[in-house]
């Protein structure tokens, strides 16, 4: 009411005083301004549209303000919960912080170990790799010479290939054999004498006792022990018959068939034996060598698979930190205490 009748009072100022100076403005310029009622109406009608205007426009402002206030205030709790989430989060930061530079310190001191572990493991594995070279090496002079042992040995094969039950037999019933065939038999009798004793009495007689069963005496040189020829009985077989230029297989052949077989058995035998002489010392170091090597790589393989435990990198004891962007907490590097 109070704005109304101030309303009011301003209208009919308004009016008043447009009367008074149309009445100035004709007496001065000789000229007519009207006021009329519905100059009073429509300076109403002004005034009611302003004032519904600014009415508007100050409902909306205010409407924005309480709005706005509103959402300041919402803010500020937000704000407030916020900081108290952090102040939490910052004291379990440091505290994660404090157990990653524990971490860190352990890491380091495992990184020193495992360095120290792979040195260890790096000359391990070159010993073993020289070791390797060595086998290889021992491994092709042994081959290289048991092939020249082999051809001793498929001569020896082809020779007892040649004997058999007929032709031996025929020639155990020689009454009186030549000296070539007696020597040839006392060769054999001393290449397979029991235990390495050389007998005594090597007779064309006691040489037919001793081939006795043919089959028997067969057998005996198919599965004579090549590698391991007796001392005395190589020595006896040197220097007694094989120094003879009699002992020949192609000239005994013409006197007997059998006794040219057993005359190649003997001479390709000793030979096979002298080579694998010159080679066994060989085969021993490659046999310690290949002892070494398997020994050096189970020490090798012990150290890698102790290296690999300790270089095994797991997120066990990671410290768990907060990430920014949601309020969960995540395994990751420690982060620096908020400011």
């Amino acid at each position: 009411p109070l704005n109304k009748d101030a309303v009011s009072l301003f209208m009919a100022h308004v009016h008043t005083s447009v009367s008074e100076m149309s009445t100035r403005y004709y007496q001065n310029e000789r000229r007519y301004n009207y006021t009329t009622p519905k100059s009073f109406l429509e300076q109403v009608s002004l005034f009611k549209s302003l004032l519904k205007k600014k009415q508007k426009e100050v409902s909306q402002k205010k409407e924005h303000l309480v709005n706005g206030i509103q959402k300041l205030k919402t803010t500020a709790s937000q704000v407030g919960d916020l900081k108290g989430r952090l102040a939490s989060q910052e004291a379990e930061l440091q505290l994660r912080n404090h157990d990653a530079e524990a971490l860190i310190t352990k890491i380091r001191l495992q990184t020193e170990k495992v360095s120290r572990e792979k040195a260890i493991a790096d000359a391990e594995e070159q010993k073993v790799t020289a070791i390797q070279t060595e086998v290889s090496q021992k491994q092709r002079e042994c081959e290289a010479d048991l092939l020249k042992a082999e051809p001793a040995l498929v001569a020896a094969t082809a020779a007892l290939n040649t004997l058999n039950r007929v032709n031996l037999t025929e020639l155990k019933v020689f009454p009186n054999p030549p000296n070539a065939v007696t020597n040839v038999t006392a060769a054999v009798m001393v290449l397979l004498a029991p235990r390495g004793r050389v007998p005594k009495d090597r007779s064309w007689k006691a040489a037919k006792v001793f081939m006795g069963k043919v089959d028997d005496f067969l057998q005996a040189l198919i599965n004579y022990d090549k590698e391991h020829i007796p001392e005395n009985c190589l020595k006896v077989v040197n220097e007694q018959y094989l120094k003879d230029p009699e002992f020949n297989p192609n000239l005994i052949r013409t006197k007997s068939f059998a006794a040219a077989g057993l005359c190649a058995w003997v001479i390709n035998i000793i030979k096979f034996y002298e080579v694998y002489c010159d080679v066994e010392p060989k085969r021993q170091a490659l046999a310690q060598a290949n002892l070494e090597l398997a020994a050096a790589t189970e020490k090798l393989e012990a150290i890698r698979k102790k290296l690999a435990v300790s270089a095994d990198p797991t997120t066990e004891g990671v410290p768990k930190v907060w990430h920014p962007k949601g309020s969960h907490l995540q395994t990751g590097p420690p982060l620096s205490p908020a400011k």
